[in-house]
């Protein structure tokens, strides 16, 4: 009988290293810098090409960048890991902040109907 338990996950290994806050602010920028280099990539075939080909091209971006995450984020240490998830998901939260705010302001409008 085992009398000590190891809670180590094997989905998530250990490091042995803690990055430290500006390396993780790092991480972070550079999540936002990808998503938005891959918005402004999507929007310039769009521009360039039909809308339907950027459709198809901006779903294969998204579920790339999502594989290329999930593989990247498990070699980080954990909190860098965290601040790249988050900065990848910063610019797509004020996306929907911005348009819920323009439903709400056209909602409240008396100019809109």
């Amino acid at each position: 009988m085992q009398t000590t338990s190891s809670q180590i996950s094997p989905w998530r290994p250990v490091t042995p290293t803690r990055s430290s806050w500006p390396q993780a602010l790092g991480w972070y920028l550079a999540g936002v810098l990808a998503t938005c280099a891959g918005g402004a990539l999507v929007v310039g075939i769009g521009s360039v090409t039909g809308g339907a080909f950027a459709g198809v091209f901006g779903h294969l971006l998204v579920l790339g960048a999502i594989i290329v995450l999930v593989k990247r984020t498990g070699r980080l240490p954990r909190r860098s890991g965290v601040a790249l998830v988050l900065g990848v998901l910063t610019p797509f939260v004020l996306a929907a902040a911005v348009v819920a705010y323009f439903l709400w302001a056209l909602a409240h409008s008396n100019l809109s109907f």
